[in-house]
């Protein structure tokens, strides 16, 4: 993997990190998630939840130590979920206490 820039497409993006399944996941959990954890986080991989966690980090941080060195799903609880639009697509590394990086 090189650090540098390169233009991707969605379907290059899904075919590297597909999260449909974490996304079912989520939905199947979603009603009873929300009337006890509202605005806490879960990690979800596969068909696996886990948490809820006070933090972002909290729940990055066990979602490392539970799943190993996977791509993993991090979501807040929330009742109404923004959408958010960006042109920058690409796949970002983040690990716990370093600088994110990004790779191509």
């Amino acid at each position: 993997m090189s650090m540098e820039t390169t233009n991707m497409n969605q379907a290059d993006v899904a075919a590297l990190v597909p999260f449909d399944e974490e996304l079912a996941t989520y939905e199947q959990h979603k009603n009873l998630l929300l009337a006890n954890a509202e605005g806490q986080y879960v990690v979800v991989s596969g068909n696996s939840l886990i948490g809820p966690y006070a933090s972002h980090t909290a729940a990055y941080s066990e979602g490392i130590r539970t799943f190993g060195d996977v791509p993993i799903l991090l979501k807040q609880v929330q009742r109404d979920e923004a959408v958010f639009s960006s042109p920058f697509i690409g796949v970002v590394r983040a690990d716990p206490g370093s600088v994110c990086q990004y790779f191509t």
